[in-house]
């Protein structure tokens, strides 16, 4: 694959995981100079030996080894289902590591001519969005965030669960430290496969002349 195919792979890769995984920003983009030292990034960043898949292969799990509710630096565990649709995580992640294959200390994302940073990331997501006629000033490296936490509540999960599936800290919640795997996972898996099925649908926003 050229260069540009497989930017447009981590791209896709990246969009569907950051979505079901209800990712932040910073959690999957990086400095070029972080790159430096790799022992350093391969024990804060999400590098290609932080992924795991299930022995049915019905989801994923990501291990955050730094977030910004993981104050004890204990790990995080992000656990993707498999939707079995186009915008499916799992097999995204499958197609990427079969596709781009890296050594396993390597940045789980990537670009191949600039950084996969917190500006460049954002700054591809306009490109790609005005590519497809949609006005890119309305979004951002944290809308899969917002978009997951909306489409989870669109879909009639409860709050306390959205909290669990989006590592919100309170007093009340802390459950992203001892939550089981497969709770996870369920939760996970009806979030996605809910109706509307999520990053299947583009809606343009309306012309100005039908207004």
């Amino acid at each position: 694959m050229t260069a540009n195919l497989l930017d447009d792979l981590n791209f896709a890769t990246v969009c569907r995981v950051a979505f079901s995984g209800f990712l932040r920003l910073g959690e999957f983009t990086y400095k070029t100079e972080d790159l430096s030292t790799r022992s350093i990034f391969s024990a804060t960043k999400l590098t290609r030996s932080d992924v795991r898949f299930s022995s049915s292969l019905d989801h994923a799990q990501l291990t955050l080894k730094r977030s910004k509710t993981d104050r004890r630096h204990e790990g995080v565990q992000i656990i993707p289902a498999r939707t079995g649709d186009g915008a499916c995580p799992v097999d995204a992640l499958q197609k990427l590591l079969l596709l781009d294959p890296r050594e396993p200390n390597a940045p789980l994302f990537s670009f191949h001519r600039k950084p996969f940073s917190r500006k460049s990331f954002p700054s591809t997501l306009s490109i790609k969005l005005r590519a497809l006629g949609i006005r890119a000033d309305g979004y951002s490296g944290h809308s899969f965030r917002k978009g997951a936490a909306q489409h989870a509540h669109d879909s009639g999960i409860l709050d306390d669960q959205i909290q669990m599936l989006e590592r919100w800290t309170s007093e009340a919640f802390r459950v992203y430290f001892t939550t089981n795997a497969s709770v996870l996972y369920k939760l996970n898996h009806q979030f996605q496969t809910s109706s509307p099925a999520p990053l299947s649908l583009v809606v343009l926003p309306p012309s100005p002349l039908s207004s």
